[in-house]
């Protein structure tokens, strides 16, 4: 595997983080684009280093401590001059390319390259992904003059975040602990993680489409101008989740 993005470094702990980042932002892309299919994860696993013996993928054997929040050779502001998207191109390919020089976009991306919803850790840390997700898309619709319910049915967004926000509706992986003011919803509240995933991805593609057309990075054609909704957890989904677990074991 060669990348003018790693090709400079010389420090293997800054190779591995520089992997994992780029993991991670390239698995976002894959999410957002094909929405539920969470276990299609982008690996590194045969990334040789001079020296040095071949770099396993995921977490590394040379850990990777963090997340390098901006792993591309040169700058923002270098990269902007030459933004390299080349078309035609897949949705996960322009959303990729437009995170070198996009901030939100890089964020969004990030944000659903986290995404794993089978160990139990992992759901925690899911939920609150989620919403941080749904914040970055509220931020980036007024960046573009649009609002979060032009692309997600109102009142799921709002079972969302009532579940989310709510130790008496999701226990231990909700946002807060408990608190006087929580109450049972009188709407049913979204509490299969699957069902939310759909939901929050779907959200984060039509905005992605949206924004990136907006700023006139790329025109995306779009062909459903329906509303994200909630859609109950079917076999498939429950299928999906344990290949998902077979694949990160």
């Amino acid at each position: 595997i060669f990348s003018n993005h790693i090709e400079s470094l010389n420090n293997i702990d800054k190779i591995a983080r520089r992997l994992f980042s780029l993991q991670t932002l390239l698995t976002g892309a894959r999410f957002i684009e094909l929405g539920h299919e969470t276990h299609r994860r982008i690996q590194f696993d045969k990334f040789k280093l001079e020296g040095h013996n071949m770099l396993p993928d995921g977490i590394h054997k040379v850990h990777a401590d963090s997340i390098e929040e901006y792993p591309f050779e040169g700058t923002e502001e270098e990269n902007q001059k030459k933004p390299n998207i080349y078309l035609p191109a897949d949705l996960d390919s322009v959303l990729f390319s437009v995170s070198k020089i996009d901030y939100i976009i890089r964020n969004l991306l990030f944000q659903a390259g986290m995404i794993r919803t089978y160990k139990s850790s992992d759901k925690i840390l899911t939920w609150n992904t989620l919403y941080k997700i749904a914040d970055t898309v509220k931020f980036g619709c007024g960046e573009i003059g649009i609002k979060i319910e032009d692309l997600i049915d109102n009142s799921d967004i709002n079972r969302f975040t009532s579940a989310c926000n709510n130790a008496l509706v999701l226990g231990i992986n909700a946002r807060h602990g408990l608190n006087k003011k929580n109450k049972i919803p009188k709407k049913q509240p979204i509490t299969d993680i699957n069902q939310a995933v759909d939901l929050i991805l779907c959200l984060a593609k039509k905005f992605a489409i949206q924004y990136i057309t907006s700023k006139q990075y790329v025109i995306v054609n779009d062909a459903s101008q329906d509303k994200c909704k909630a859609i109950e957890t079917t076999q498939v989904q429950i299928q999906n989740d344990l290949s998902r677990f077979d694949e990160e074991q």
